[in-house]
């Protein structure tokens, strides 16, 4: 795969790398506490997955944030309302009302009154949307392998344990 399209050529560059890696280990020889070793590639490697994806969503004539919501919606196949779309998403309630608009302009979700609460709606996915997620999750799978190959089974794991940890964490104190 050529970065050069996705804007990251300078980041992937080895020497850089290694400049940063090892200013990081000398600041925590020193003892300053710094999570930049983690938040830096983690960004960086966020933002070359969507970047990288970029061609299968344009596919369909979505956004970024239009797809993650299909994504959304399909996960929670029971309906969710706008506010609840907005929470697992870090979406603004402004930002999810322009995506939630256009989406059903694409026919792609509906709106549905809630059984538990009249004044509020549930959004679904229309068929169409169903489809396009159908096909969307191996176009994304085959996307991201390029950067999750270069790990082994037990990496993967670990990985995904401290991420779901991570996120566990943050979801229990918004409850609180």
């Amino acid at each position: 795969m050529n970065f050069r399209f996705l804007g990251y050529n300078h980041f992937m560059k080895k020497k850089i790398l290694d400049a940063f890696y090892t200013y990081e280990k000398i600041k925590s020889e020193n003892h300053i506490k710094s999570t930049a070793a983690i938040t830096l590639p983690m960004t960086i490697i966020c933002n070359m997955l969507h970047s990288s994806g970029k061609h299968i969503y344009e596919k369909y004539g979505l956004t970024q944030a239009e797809v993650d919501m299909l994504f959304a919606l399909h996960i929670y196949k029971e309906g969710l309302t706008a506010k609840e779309v907005s929470a697992r998403m870090v979406f603004s309630s402004g930002g999810t009302s322009k995506v939630v608009k256009k989406l059903e302009t694409k026919e792609l979700i509906y709106k549905k009154s809630s059984l538990e609460d009249k004044r509020s709606c549930l959004l679904y996915l229309q068929e169409k949307a169903k489809k396009i997620v159908e096909e969307c999750m191996p176009l994304f799978r085959e996307n991201n392998k390029y950067f999750y190959d270069v790990l082994d089974d037990e990496e993967k794991k670990f990985l995904e344990k401290a991420f779901k940890k991570i996120l566990y964490s943050i979801a229990e104190k918004k409850e609180k």
